[in-house]
């Protein structure tokens, strides 16, 4: 296949939330923007590591209980994606290019996109509400 031959997509799909991914402190941010849009009543406590050794650090204090937060993100490449080994550019820059593409996105959140709300009516939810309330898709069991 030569992608150079291929036409230009011009459909913008990712929302403020999931462009933030390639950056630490980014998936916490979405989850955050996520929960605000629901009206989570609970305070969101991110907990972030930057790099493989904080991770490591991270999860030795929360297997330690020396940790307060509820919810865990960590990037094994020091400041995320943006900074992993194949980078062309300085990872601070990376982080700002990150930001500004974030904010130039047509939705804050996946639950603002049209295109999800289709997906979700296609599978049988009229609302986010009605797929939260009856959907167990985002449900894990971790003792089944």
């Amino acid at each position: 296949m030569d992608f150079t031959k291929l036409d230009d997509t011009t459909k913008e799909h990712a929302s403020t939330a999931g462009r933030l991914y390639a950056r630490t402190g980014g998936v916490s941010e979405a989850v955050a923007l996520a929960a605000q849009r629901l009206q989570v009543d609970q305070e969101l406590r991110p907990v972030f590591a930057n790099g493989v050794k904080e991770c490591k650090e991270m999860l030795t204090a929360i297997l330690n209980d020396d940790i307060r937060g509820n919810f865990y993100e960590g990037m094994g490449c020091v400041g995320g994606c943006v900074g992993g080994p194949k980078r062309i550019i300085d990872t601070e820059i990376g982080k700002e290019f990150v930001n500004q593409y974030a904010q130039e996105a047509l939705f804050d959140t996946p639950l603002d996109n049209p295109y999800v709300i289709e997906i979700m009516n296609r599978l049988g939810f009229k609302t986010v509400d009605n797929f939260l309330q009856k959907s167990d898709i985002l449900t894990r069991d971790f003792d089944a």
